[in-house]
């Protein structure tokens, strides 16, 4: 498996999208911003019975996740063929909700 990191925190707050249908986890987009340009995003999302996860960098994959984790300010992913750890740059407030949201995250067992 290949180990992917983001782009070095650099203080600036990542931009997130995080979509509910009731209380259950559908849609979570998160990009780091730079001079209007998106430079690193990440998109986890539900569809039928499946989490999928998509990026970018440093090459475009859209993989079923087979263990999600929020650990601190790092989401943790892996899937079949690779794991990679993507590093928020949020503040606290942000992040507690975060990991309230990732406790929604049901994945086939």
């Amino acid at each position: 498996m290949d180990k992917w990191k983001n782009i070095k925190s650099n203080n600036d707050l990542d931009k997130i999208d995080l979509f509910f249908t009731g209380n259950k986890f559908e849609h979570l987009y998160i990009s780091k911003v730079k001079n209007y340009n998106v430079i690193d995003s990440i998109r986890i999302f539900n569809e039928e019975v499946q989490y999928f996860v998509v990026k970018n960098k440093p090459q475009f994959i859209k993989e079923v996740i087979r263990e999600i984790s929020l650990c601190d300010d790092c989401i943790k992913i892996d899937t079949e063929s690779n794991s990679f750890n993507y590093k928020l740059d949020v503040n606290n407030n942000v992040l507690s909700f975060l990991h309230s949201a990732f406790k929604l995250i049901e994945l086939p067992k």
